[in-house]
């Protein structure tokens, strides 16, 4: 039997001009994950987080019923999925919000720090792009966590 070797670029491209039957092919044979180049492009929502760390979405929060908790776990399982495997105790990229007078909240910015965080060593990433990525995706979390609601 022969192999056959593809180019990850390759397979992208082929991804991008398929058409819905032909993608579900190229995923079952090249694997979803290895056919998009950022990490970003395929962790959008907390249950693709969950996807690319094998953890069970339904699962996720155990018994935890507690909503600022709850969101706590749901933040820390995103930052873990998009920092791809490396370690959390490096200098690392947090999002960083505004909070209204109005009462509104929003993504602003990221920032970075060496061996801490305001929010939490476990919800930073090794990007800029990805803390801004993890402050815009997860924000209604991000809202429950910080403002205790």
């Amino acid at each position: 039997m022969s192999t056959l070797t593809i180019e990850k670029g390759n397979a992208i491209a082929a991804l991008k001009v398929a058409d819905e039957p032909t993608k579900k092919v190229l995923k079952a044979l090249l694997g979803e994950n290895n056919l998009y180049e950022k990490i970003t492009e395929r962790v959008k929502t907390l249950k693709d987080a969950c996807e690319v760390l094998g953890k069970d979405y339904v699962t996720i929060y155990g018994n935890e019923t507690d909503p600022v908790e709850r969101a706590e776990i749901a933040i820390k399982t995103f930052a873990e999925a998009l920092r791809e495997g490396k370690p959390a105790s490096e200098c690392w990229y947090y999002p960083y919000f505004l909070r209204s007078s109005s009462g509104g909240f929003s993504y602003y910015d990221f920032g970075i720090a060496d061996d801490f965080s305001g929010v939490g060593a476990r919800l930073r990433v090794d990007t800029g792009e990805k803390a801004k990525h993890l402050g815009q995706c997860m924000l209604d979390f991000y809202k429950t966590y910080i403002n205790g609601k």
